[in-house]
Order: C-alpha cells, then structure tokens, then sequence
C-alpha cells in the first residue's frame, strides 16, 4: 500500500489499482510524477465486495487474501445418532471460530476416542463400529482437533437388533437380556441353556419359557390335572403360572409309547396369569398322558 507522499520515480515500483466496484478492491490515484496518493479498501461497500456469510455458515471475506482464524470449541455428531449392533456410523465433527462463524473439520484431521464395550472401535476417518449388546447401550464419543477438544462428548447409541447374539451368551435359545439379568455378563457357566443351578428339576431353557426364577428352587412351573370327565371326554389340566410372548401346547399320548401329539393351545396371554386351565377335549381313553410345550411365538 502507498501512501500519500510516496516517491513513483523508482523504476522498481509501481502502484497498481483497480477501479471502484471490482472484486478486487477499488482505489483512486491522484498526484504527479513524484508522489502518489491512494485510497484503498478491502471490502468496503463502496469500493469492492463486502464480506457476508454463505448459505452454509462460512464467512466470506473476499478481499482478504487469506484468513487467520482460531478454534474455540469442537463438537462432535452423527445422523442419525443411532447405530445397529455390528454395524457402523459416521461421525463428524464442527469447530466453532473465534468470530463467532463455524467450520467443518475433515474427519481424519480428528483425533477419536471411545471408551465403552458397546463399540469396536473408531477408525482414523471417523466410521464407528458398533459390537453386539444385549440391550440397547449408549456410548460416549470423544474428538480432538488442533488441541480442542469436544468437552462433553458425543452420545450415540447402539440398539440391540438381535436377542440371542451376544457373546458366550449367543445363539442358546435363551434371550441375552434374560442371561445378563440373571446370572451377570458371559462368560457365566451357570446361564448355559442346560444348566440348573437351582436344583429344581428345571433347566436354564425351561425356566426362561415358563417364566420362572433359575436360582429359587421353590420357583418352578407345574401342571396339575384337577378334572376329569369321562362321560363328556373331556380333561381340564391347570397351569401354575403362564406368561406373555409364549405359546403353551398340551399334547397327549394314551401309553408313553405313542409319541407325544398336539391336542390344545392356549392363546397367547397380554398379561402374566396364574392357575389357567387348558382343556383336552378328547378325553375318552382308559387313560392319558399329558405334556406340555412352551415356546416364543
């Protein structure tokens, strides 16, 4: 910039400029050989273009030939803020300037951080990846960017799309959640679908489809037959204890020899109930033989 009183006779200077209203900033000379005196902006009104926010938050200031800024906050995301078990999200991360105006931050200039057994991991670009759970888990996401780091976090949270998937607990026939609940996080010896660790004649399966308590050996399902009508042939059996989100099937055999057929379902139940009578409408045997099937709609 040259100012009034310069000297324009070096030849190895010379003051250009641009006329009033250009993209590049306006002037106006004025003066002799000897001195020169400008009137320069940068980004005034009237003598170029004036610096304005873009339609995507950025602060335009044309006439600057370049801008220092410095980051004051960072804060991380995702969209949306859910993420499926074994599956994955991109996070981003947005850093708030100095003057007030806001900046997208490449996802491999962050740092990531997570710190929850609900997620595999964070690559260098940003993409989680979301490990089994039983139930669905929020997890905390860190970034850091340039020294800034997010302060609180990031939540995202990883829903459980599958109930029998997570770890030595996985693919049993016994829900997770039920597992977790009962016997604490795999590996548990004691929540293996076989297992009885209550004494009661009822293993670990059983007890999770009747509904009962795997570790109170006074808690346990039982069908009793408390009517019999041989004139009618009908049998009426009552069930302890019967639960939503199960189907109970009673089948019969006149010799435990004949296998097992299907003779009565109950409907399924919208709330728990106690001492439910299934009925067996073709009860006109000597005698019968009754069992019950209790299983997951």
């Amino acid at each position: 910039m040259a100012q009034a009183g310069s000297s324009a006779s070096s030849a190895n200077h010379q003051l250009l400029h641009a006329p009033p209203g250009t993209p590049a900033g306006g002037g106006a000379v004025s003066g002799g050989n000897e001195t020169i005196s400008a009137e320069i902006s940068v980004g005034g009104e009237s003598h170029g273009v004036p610096g304005e926010i873009t339609a995507f938050g950025t602060q335009a200031k044309p006439n600057l030939i370049g801008q220092l800024y410095d980051p004051r906050t960072l804060a991380v995301s995702a969209m949306p803020a859910t993420v499926e078990e074994r599956g994955t999200r991109q996070l981003t991360a947005t850093a708030t300037l100095d003057d007030g105006t806001t900046l997208a931050v490449a996802a491999t200039e962050v740092v990531w951080s997570e710190h929850s057994e609900a997620l595999a991991g964070i690559g260098t670009a940003g993409l989680v990846t979301a490990a089994s759970v039983y139930q669905d888990e929020s997890a905390t996401v860190h970034g850091s960017h340039h020294g800034i780091t997010d302060p609180d976090g990031f939540s995202l949270t990883v829903l459980n799309i599958s109930t029998d998937d997570f770890g030595t607990y996985a693919a049993d026939g016994i829900d997770d959640d039920w597992q977790v609940g009962w016997f604490g996080l795999p590996p548990n010896a004691d929540a293996a679908p076989t297992a009885d660790p209550d004494a009661d004649q009822q293993d670990n399966r059983f007890e999770f489809l009747s509904g009962f308590s795997p570790i109170d050996p006074l808690a346990r399902f039982a069908m009793t037959v408390v009517a019999v009508d041989r004139v009618a042939g009908t049998a009426d059996l009552q069930l302890n204890r019967v639960i939503p989100e199960r189907i109970y099937t009673l089948l019969s055999s006149p010799d435990l020899i004949t296998p097992f057929s299907p003779i009565a379902n109950l409907p399924v139940m919208a709330v728990p109930q106690t001492d439910v009578i299934i009925r067996d409408t073709s009860a006109t045997a000597p005698r019968n033989f009754y069992r019950i099937g209790i299983s997951k709609p």
